[in-house]
């Protein structure tokens, strides 16, 4: 089975359609469809698969989709331990418009560029304090602004780097069950990432596959070894911990699955640049 295509409904014939998600857990649907998407992850955190890249995903999360990219958001499970009527934890705002949008203004060249060769696959924006105010703006317009707005939003987006996601280059990209090996595979390490002893083994075998066949498959779909992916979701989880709680940083490199404090020390600063203790002084406002 392939990618699910997805019919982008525009409503009125307009120029774009702006989604409101709020859900306790995003769908898990592999899915493509022939607009540009642009996504702003509000709140929520698991797996981002875009192409044949998979990566965490957080708050502040920001993509652009180029056209027939097929792709989804797969929730933490924790997410779904909401108590009934609390209201949703993940939450995001989706535009979704045609790459051919801003063809007709010679002043949006650089847009254009970015939808039409840049966004082929995906990118991803760091997001700052104009991007946000402009993401607002577009979010909180009513439909008869929403367009200027999201222009405004594009031109911004087309003078700042941002990292390109993998592109799809082969047909077992979009083959959707091996895909869904991956995301169980993933699920299992979000629901043991507190063992310090998770091994490939165990993880194979939640998603179906033998150890090697399953690290060569992850690793030439996500670009990362096994043990490189739980080591960025646990500092991510670790990242999250210090820069919102008081909790001790020993407590939590254990909470976080390391085994030891010098191992999570010397993980932290290679992926973070600064140890703990400086992330959270710098988080908290020390």
């Amino acid at each position: 089975m392939r990618a699910k295509y997805e019919h982008v409904d525009f409503a009125d014939r307009g120029s774009l359609v702006m989604l409101d998600i709020r859900q306790p857990v995003f769908e898990r649907t592999w899915h493509f469809h022939p607009e540009v998407e642009l996504t702003h992850i509000i709140s929520g955190s698991g797996e981002r698969f875009v192409g044949a890249s998979i990566e965490p995903f957080g708050p502040d999360d920001l993509v652009l989709l180029g056209k027939n990219t097929p792709h989804y958001w797969n929730s933490e499970d924790e997410a779904i331990t909401d108590e009934p009527g609390s209201g949703s934890r993940s939450q995001a705002t989706i535009f979704q418009f045609e790459e051919s949008l801003v063809d007709s203004f010679v002043e949006l060249a650089p847009v254009q560029n970015l939808l039409k060769v840049k966004s082929i696959g995906g990118l991803k924006f760091e997001m700052d304090d104009q991007l946000l105010q402009a993401m607002n703006r577009a979010r909180m317009s009513t439909e008869g602004f929403r367009l200027l707005a999201l222009m405004e939003l594009l031109v911004l987006l087309s003078t700042r780097p941002a990292q390109r996601l993998s592109l799809l280059d082969t047909d077992s990209a979009i083959d959707i069950k091996a895909n869904h090996r991956i995301s169980r595979a993933t699920d299992y390490i979000h629901q043991n990432l507190a063992n310090p002893n998770l091994s490939l083994p165990e993880v194979a075998k939640a998603g179906g596959m033998s150890p090697s066949a399953f690290s060569r498959y992850f690793h030439r779909i996500t670009g990362k070894t096994l043990n490189r992916f739980i080591a960025a979701r646990r500092i991510a989880v670790a990242s999250k911990l210090l820069s919102e709680t008081q909790t001790s940083i020993t407590q939590i490199a254990l909470e976080a699955g390391f085994g030891s404090l010098s191992s999570f020390n010397r993980q932290f600063k290679r992926l973070q640049k600064i140890s703990p203790r400086v992330f959270r002084d710098k988080h908290q406002g020390k």
